[in-house]
């Protein structure tokens, strides 16, 4: 990247990124998030999302959004390390964000409701096929671990208690992942 001067630093932050949105529709959903919340406020959206306690949220979470950061000693974990749409808000809007962010646009295909994501070579992506039901729960639980953490250290217990009461009420027996996501 090239040495940009402080004054011209937003102006071509925003036009690189216009470029990058330009390259796919994948790409132009993960960067804009008011479609996200546009979404959010249509009648398309779920009904059934659950009201968390006010946190601050990554507001633009998905996978790409997260990786390795190190703290003062030296030791590395697996945080939420973009944070210039963070805002706070309903927790749940993390999490679905971060299932929408991989699996992009809501259709109508055969009478059924499904979601259409536009896969390219450089995505980051993981290979289910050839996991067991196991391998692949544990997988997925990475980047909604992540998320959770980040959520619930800016929680006290008895809110942590609550928000856990309230996400596990929306499981089901067939299921493990919340109706509303």
């Amino acid at each position: 990247m090239p040495c940009i001067n402080p004054p011209e630093r937003k102006a071509f932050l925003e036009k690189r990124r216009r470029l990058k949105m330009a390259e796919s529709a994948h790409a132009y959903v993960r960067g804009n998030t008011l479609q996200f919340y546009d979404f959010l406020k249509s009648r398309h959206a779920p009904k059934s999302i659950p009201v968390g306690p006010p946190v601050w949220i990554c507001g633009d979470c998905h996978f790409g959004n997260q990786g390795p950061l190190a703290d003062l000693k030296g030791k590395v974990e697996i945080e939420i390390r973009d944070l210039d749409q963070t805002v706070i808000g309903n927790p749940a809007h993390d999490v679905l964000r971060l299932g929408l962010g991989e699996r992009m646009i809501p259709t109508t295909f055969a009478g059924r409701q499904v979601v259409v994501r536009e896969l390219r070579p450089q995505d980051l992506k993981f290979e289910f096929e050839g996991l067991t039901q196991t391998e692949a729960i544990l997988t997925a639980r990475l980047p909604a671990g992540v998320v959770g953490k980040a959520h619930g250290r800016q929680m006290k217990g008895s809110e942590r208690r609550s928000w856990a009461r309230t996400l596990k009420a929306s499981f089901t027996k067939s299921l493990e992942a919340p109706l509303w996501l």
